[in-house]
């Protein structure tokens, strides 16, 4: 047996708020304990049940939203609170609402009962809902949901310490009153707004007994909802909605509800809520098929009374039956609606249409006859029935098949010849208007295994003849650049050191060693090609002092331990050549060509 003390204890920590009015003075501890019957309020003070659910049935809160879909639906709602406090709140509904009119009027019908230890509710509301269509985006629905509720308390439950006090109430007492919601909401797009007053009589219950009366009063609560659906693909069929539900009530705090709830096509659901200062709580729901939804929340407790509370969960059960019908007026402007739009889109295609044809015009009197076939086609894709682009297709396709055969051939006699390249770049070509060309692309490949021997045998030769160069074997390193040449005919490397070979007119030694054996004015190694050397020291400042004079520039051979004084580093010989004849010979008699390799 709990003390009476217990008991307060115990309703303190589970958060209920009880107002009963007693007439009667009687001890302190009857007195609280009379304040503290009556019912059940889940948070700050509400009088009204507690769903988490609600955003798949919003009319629970707000009538106003009464047949708002398409379909007709029965949900069973059924929630456990608190589970391991004695007495805990359990409240389970049914709920039905259906569109009449859809986007006119919609009706609905709720039954609940919720119990909280000695204290339980039975409620039953009819619910009609009203929608003024502002224009195509924007609605404006009012809604009212009326009926009875029957608030039953077992005083015989209470636990005293004086079982005969003669002030205590001990019958089983219930009591009848009329209730009833009021709703307005407005839509707009995808978002929808809403204002609720729930308890909207304000009834009272009377108890009495042995002498005393009390009595209980429903007071009006303040609900103010907003949602926003946010579509994630093209299709509309994927969104998130955040959702928001604001409750009041004038006698305590305000409490407010954060919910974000994610749509895969209306099959499956997933939601996140944060009711302020009680609980988180994560919600999945699922259609087995057309008809058949299951849902299911789990509270995660976050208030002061956690760790003696227990779980917090709710399951929802819910069938659907098909729409409410449509009636000839919205039907017809249904109609008329869907006519205008495809009256825009084919305004619109044609637009679209003449713009991609002018473009392939265009392109096609430029000669390009690829890009205008591109165009053809898209206009094609818009209107598949049009002959024009058909047409015009049909007389590129025989253009470029011209075109193809004609480059083909031409590639094929550079391929005989041995222009590798040149075949090459007609075969690639020819790709362009026969992209899935077999015989091209094979062509090419070998052209590429051509050209990768060939540079491997001619990198060969030259560093051959660069050594029998540097070696002064001059004849045998003609005969290397000239071998050289048969496999890179356009090198101009062969040819200019073929043509010093020949008519070395420029006097002195024609002289060649490898750069890697040099370094430039900055420590890195020097480059190759032909430099126009002054003179050679072996002393730095000689060197440099010769720069600073003529503002030439210097190498330095870090294996032989001197530094070349030049004018300029060329890539090919004719130029390096002229500028010795021309200029540094004018001024140093013994100046040289150097080449590095």
């Amino acid at each position: 047996m709990r003390s009476l003390r217990e008991e307060l204890q115990f309703l303190e920590k589970t958060n209920y708020n009880r107002v009963l009015e007693n007439r009667i003075k009687i001890l302190n501890y009857f007195i609280m304990t009379i304040l503290v019957i009556g019912v059940n309020i889940d948070l700050f003070g509400q009088q009204i049940p507690l769903y988490q659910q609600y955003f798949y049935t919003p009319f629970v809160y707000n009538p106003a939203f009464t047949g708002f879909g398409t379909d007709a639906n029965v949900y069973l709602l059924h929630r456990a609170q608190w589970l391991d406090i004695p007495g805990k709140p359990v409240t389970t509904a049914v709920t039905f609402d259906a569109p009449i009119k859809p986007k006119k009027i919609g009706l609905g019908l709720s039954l609940y009962n919720d119990q909280t230890d000695f204290n339980d509710r039975i409620g039953a509301y009819g619910a009609f809902a009203y929608n003024v269509k502002i224009n195509d985006n924007q609605n404006l629905l009012f809604g009212l949901s009326a009926g009875f509720l029957e608030n039953r308390i077992d005083f015989s439950k209470i636990i005293v310490k004086d079982v005969n006090d003669p002030a205590l109430f001990t019958s089983y007492q219930k009591k009848k009153a009329l209730d009833g919601t009021f709703g307005l909401a407005y839509t707009w797009k995808d978002l929808k707004f809403g204002v609720a007053v729930p308890q909207i009589f304000a009834s009272s219950f009377e108890y009495s007994g042995n002498n005393a009366r009390t009595y209980y009063q429903l007071s009006r609560h303040y609900m103010v909802s907003l949602e926003y659906d946010v579509f994630v693909n093209s299709e509309r069929t994927i969104s998130l909605t955040p959702l928001f539900l604001v409750r009041y009530l004038p006698e305590a705090p305000m409490q407010f509800d954060a919910n974000l709830i994610f749509n895969w096509r209306n099959i499956a659901f997933l939601a996140a809520s944060y009711r302020s200062d009680y609980a988180i709580g994560v919600n999945a729901r699922v259609k087995i098929n057309k008809r058949i939804s299951v849902g299911y929340t789990y509270d995660i407790i976050t208030s002061s009374i956690k760790k003696h509370s227990g779980i917090s969960h709710e399951v929802l059960i819910g069938y659907s039956f098909s729409g409410g019908a449509v009636d000839e007026s919205e039907l017809q402007d249904r109609i008329d609606s869907l006519n205008n739009e495809l009256s825009k889109t084919d305004a619109e295609l044609d637009e679209r249409y003449n713009e991609i044809i002018a473009n392939a015009d265009s392109l096609f009197e430029a000669g390009d006859y690829l890009g205008a076939k591109i165009e053809y086609e898209k206009g094609l894709a818009l209107k598949p029935d049009e002959q024009y682009p058909s047409d015009k297709i049909a007389e590129i396709d025989r253009m470029m098949e011209s075109k193809y055969q004609d480059l083909i051939a031409r590639a094929d006699a550079l391929f005989k010849s041995r222009d590798y390249k040149g075949a090459k770049n007609i075969y690639e070509e020819a790709l362009k208007y026969r992209p899935d060309d077999e015989y091209a692309t094979d062509r090419i490949t070998k052209i590429d295994k051509i050209i990768y021997l060939f540079e491997k045998r001619y990198n060969s030769l030259i560093s051959t003849a660069d050594s029998l160069f540097m070696a002064k074997k001059y004849k045998l390193a003609r005969e290397k650049y000239s071998q050289a040449l048969k496999f890179k005919p356009d090198s101009k490397y062969p040819a200019d050191m073929i043509s010093m070979i020949e008519s070395n007119i420029t006097g002195g030694d024609i002289r060649m060693t490898k750069s890697s054996d040099f370094l430039d004015e900055y420590g890195n190694q020097a480059k190759k090609g032909f430099y126009v050397v002054m003179a050679s020291f072996k002393n730095k400042d000689n060197s440099d002092r010769m720069k600073a004079q003529k503002n030439y520039k210097s190498v330095f051979n870090k294996v032989r331990g001197f530094h070349y004084v030049y004018i300029k580093r060329h890539e090919a010989y004719d130029l390096a050549k002229d500028q010795l004849i021309n200029k540094a010979r004018k001024e140093a008699t013994d100046s040289w060509i150097y080449i590095l390799r």
